[in-house]
């Protein structure tokens, strides 16, 4: 938890709480900042970073944990009661972030963004997404798409980037329901290491 709240810090983001083992912030209040997606995704990044070099010497434990994030209007100051409360988010957009965590465990990856937060962040150059498909959000009458944030787009090589490419191939293919050319592709890729 120290080392989230760092890098919650570093990319100028608003730690709002810790729920058992999970971490929520937000970035953008109370202090307006430039491309808070950016920052968001930048954030995630580092922590895996961070906790990648302090726990290959833990007795071969690797941290791991899922993230998911988005991006838009939200309802953000002091939520509660007149006895008690705390500056918080509320909103569509912040139910939105946390199905996209939970999506994490459907799709087997880390790190889930939506769309919006997708765009965004990768205005900045910074970032290699993957589109992973759509998912229905109780209470949206428009599925989300979801992505897995990669890593940053200077630490991939062109064969990731290409295997990613081809992922998405055969995702439109099943979008498109071309079902033999989708499979094709997937088998092709589960072949490789």
């Amino acid at each position: 938890l120290n080392t989230f709240t760092e890098v919650i810090n570093e990319e100028k983001g608003t730690l709002d709480k810790f729920i058992g083992d999970a971490v929520m912030a937000f970035y953008g209040a109370p202090v307006p900042i430039e491309n808070q997606a950016a920052c968001a995704c930048r954030t995630v990044l580092k922590v895996e970073k961070r906790w990648e070099k302090t726990s290959n010497g833990v007795d071969g434990i690797q941290f791991k944990t899922r993230y998911g994030i988005n991006t838009g209007l939200m309802l953000v100051g002091n939520m509660g009661s007149e006895r008690r409360f705390n500056y918080t988010v509320m909103g569509d957009h912040v139910n939105l972030a946390a199905r996209c965590e939970s999506a994490c465990k459907i799709f087997g990856v880390y790190a889930i963004v939506s769309e919006s937060t997708k765009q965004q962040a990768e205005s900045t150059g910074e970032f290699v997404f993957r589109q992973l498909g759509k998912v229905r959000v109780k209470g949206r009458y428009k599925s989300a798409e979801l992505y897995q944030l990669v890593g940053f787009s200077t630490q991939l090589d062109q064969s990731s980037l290409s295997l990613i490419k081809q992922f998405e191939t055969g995702l439109h293919f099943y979008f498109d329901r071309k079902f033999k050319e989708a499979l094709a592709i997937f088998e092709k890729l589960n072949t490789k290491e």
